[in-house]
């Protein structure tokens, strides 16, 4: 979707809406099956961390338009961490990490054992580990017979989506007053 092709920040937020309650509704069918059947907690994983990662991808260009910010095409319009580090999106990206450096470091894998083999210029834990860590798994995932993308940390896609379709809403909101 692009302004070209008729998107605008709405449609960029409503877009990524429909990805999350799809999310939020595997999460709940995998709770409720899980013990049924422990595949779930790979076909959760998949599912949720992909949804999370392409509406963020959605919600991250819905603010680009609001704020007459070109996203960028090709690979680096699907790369969170590129889309994050524009020179025009350093005050969201600032806003962001300060409210992610402010939760309670259940974010932080403690056994490592996600993270073990990921080798990052950032500090473990931090917002922009997280970042680069899940910057390019749309990309990633988004043709599954290709192979298997790494492990992602679900309460930080889930919190990414939270912060970027607050954002969105708010400039949305704001705009329709």
């Amino acid at each position: 979707m692009s302004r070209e092709a008729g998107g605008t920040p709405e449609a960029f937020y409503w877009q990524a809406m429909f990805f999350l309650e799809a999310a939020m509704a595997v999460s709940k069918d995998a709770a409720e099956r899980k013990e049924q059947n422990p595949i779930f907690n790979n076909y959760e994983f998949v599912i949720v961390g992909t949804h999370h990662a392409f509406a963020s991808e959605l919600l991250l260009k819905g603010i680009m338009l609001h704020d007459g910010i070109t996203p960028p095409r090709g690979a680096d319009g699907h790369n969170l961490s590129v889309l994050l580090s524009l020179p025009e999106m350093g005050d969201l990206k600032n806003k962001i990490s300060t409210a992610f450096s402010q939760l309670p470091s259940r974010h932080v894998d403690a056994s490592g054992a996600i993270y073990a083999s990921y080798n990052s210029q950032h500090p473990v834990g931090s917002f922009d580990y997280f970042l680069e860590f899940h910057a390019k798994h749309f990309i990633d995932i988004r043709y599954a017979c290709e192979g298997v993308p790494k492990g992602l940390d679900m309460n930080f896609t889930s919190f990414l989506c939270g912060e970027l379709k607050n954002e969105l809403k708010k400039k949305i909101d704001t705009n329709s007053e």
